[in-house]
């Protein structure tokens, strides 16, 4: 492989990584099943947290505009899409390890207001029981 190929693949491996760190929808997925091992961990049967999304745009650390997150499908298997009106539409099949009850889910935020989020034991499942 030529040095010129491989500067364009090692500038093109960080480019997708600095999209991925930005990447607010795994993000999300992220905070979800670290919320989910620590119920399972502890035994807990409800927990209620809040998660503040950053800006899709620039640097992903501004705050956020006006956004809307939406999951697609239960446990594991499915789509979690953050959209910034005016920014960036995020979205990632790596789906939080929760149970969706409707299989669908659509929370639309003003500019800079946090996800509350509850979760719910259900047997040996953890139910998305509330997004607001």
């Amino acid at each position: 492989m030529s040095p010129r190929m491989a500067g364009f693949i090692t500038l093109l491996l960080l480019l997708v990584a600095g999209c991925a760190d930005r990447d607010q929808s795994t993000a999300i997925t992220h905070a979800m099943n670290a919320q989910v091992d620590e119920m399972r961990r502890t035994g807990q049967n409800r927990v209620s947290f809040t998660y503040q999304p950053r800006s899709t745009m620039g640097d992903g650390k501004g705050a956020i505009g006006d956004y809307t997150v939406i999951l697609r499908g239960t446990a594991g298997n499915g789509e979690m899409q953050i959209i910034e009106k005016n920014g960036q539409d995020h979205g990632t099949y790596q789906f939080p390890r929760v149970v969706v009850p409707t299989g669908y889910l659509k929370v639309s935020k003003a500019a800079g207001a946090p996800l509350t989020i509850v979760l719910t034991r259900a047997g040996d499942d953890i139910e998305l029981s509330e997004m607001r």
